[in-house]
């Protein structure tokens, strides 16, 4: 009996501890899908003039494969200036839930004499509930009054949580 009992605690034992084959756990990608709501900040700095403004930001996400996502934005409100931008969305993540290669038709409006020169690609990290990214870009414009173009530096955070 003693001996039952002994080789019972020591299978019970093992089973915790992971005796028997070693398997790794599975990782997976953060689920991308569904509506994620929040805010855009963006700071601006041009001729040693800061502005900052911070919008309302929305994203449909419809699709992933992977890590890779896609759907739609929105941008609204404006606290200094109006936003109103909205478009296809698109990005990738690991299963650490890195965000690489964010990319959206945001920002650079050459409806109002701006030029993209440069930009980095948003990165940033994603959890089941909560988003972080950044990115930051160079602009050259044409400002009224001034002669020549103005070359304004921007930066822009956004922070989302899944609805």
């Amino acid at each position: 009996m003693k001996r039952l009992a002994f080789r019972v605690v020591v299978g019970i034992v093992a089973t915790a501890c992971g005796g028997g084959s070693a398997t790794s756990p599975t990782r997976t990608f953060p689920n991308m899908i569904g509506g994620w709501i929040g805010t855009e900040s963006v700071n601006a700095s041009a001729l040693g003039i800061n502005i900052s403004n911070t919008c309302a930001e929305s994203w449909t996400i419809t699709s992933q494969t992977r890590g890779d996502f896609s759907g739609t934005f929105q941008t609204t409100g404006g606290t200094t200036v109006p936003c109103s931008q909205s478009g296809p969305i698109n990005g990738s993540t690991t299963t650490n839930g890195s965000i690489s290669d964010l990319s959206f038709s945001a920002q650079v409006n050459p409806q109002q004499g701006c030029t993209l020169v440069s930009r980095t690609a948003y990165s940033g990290v994603v959890s089941s509930t909560s988003l972080s990214a950044q990115s930051t870009e160079r602009v050259s414009c044409v400002m009224a009054g001034l002669s020549g173009l103005v070359t304004v530096d921007r930066s822009y955070v956004i922070a989302l949580t899944k609805r």
